[in-house]
C-alpha cells in the first residue's frame, strides 16, 4: 500500500473509545463554550493568560486554552508541530499572521466545544471540524 495511504488512513477513520467521554457530559451553551481541547499544547481549563498582549494571540488573554509559552511559540517558531509554514516559498507578512492567528485560535480558543470530536491520536485527544 502507498506510504501516503498509510498514513491517511488513521486520519480519515477516527476511533473514539467506547466509554463515556467529557464531550458527553456537555449540556449548556455554559460548558460547550468554555471547554478546552485536550492535548499537549492545550491547559486542562480555560483561564486568564497575562502574558498574551496585543501582539501575541490577544483575542484569547482572559481565557485562554493555551500557555504563554504555547502563544510565544506559535508567534516566534516558522516550523511550529513540524510544519515548515515557508515550504512554498517564504509567507508574505499578512499570510503569516494569518497563519499566525489561525493557531492561536486553534490552541487559545474556549469556544470549540460544539466542534469537538474525541479521537485517539498521538498529539491530542479530541479534534474539532
Amino acid at each position: 500500500m502507498d506510504y501516503f495511504i498509510q498514513l491517511m488512513i488513521p486520519m480519515i477513520f477516527l476511533f473514539v473509545d467506547s466509554g463515556i467521554s467529557r464531550l458527553d457530559k456537555l449540556n449548556t451553551i455554559e460548558s460547550y463554550m468554555n471547554i478546552c481541547m485536550l492535548g499537549e499544547h492545550h491547559k486542562g481549563s480555560p483561564g486568564p493568560e497575562k502574558g498574551l498582549t496585543s501582539k501575541i494571540c490577544s483575542p484569547w488573554a482572559a481565557r485562554s486554552c493555551c500557555t504563554e509559552e504555547t502563544a510565544l511559540d506559535i508567534h516566534t517558531n516558522s516550523t511550529w508541530l513540524n510544519f515548515d509554514w515557508n515550504h512554498c516559498a517564504p509567507l508574505s507578512a499578512q499570510c503569516r499572521e494569518y497563519f499566525i492567528m489561525d493557531s492561536c485560535f486553534y490552541s487559545c480558543s474556549p469556544n470549540v466545544g460544539p466542534w469537538l470530536v474525541e479521537v485517539s491520536v498521538i498529539l491530542r485527544a479530541c479534534l474539532f471540524f
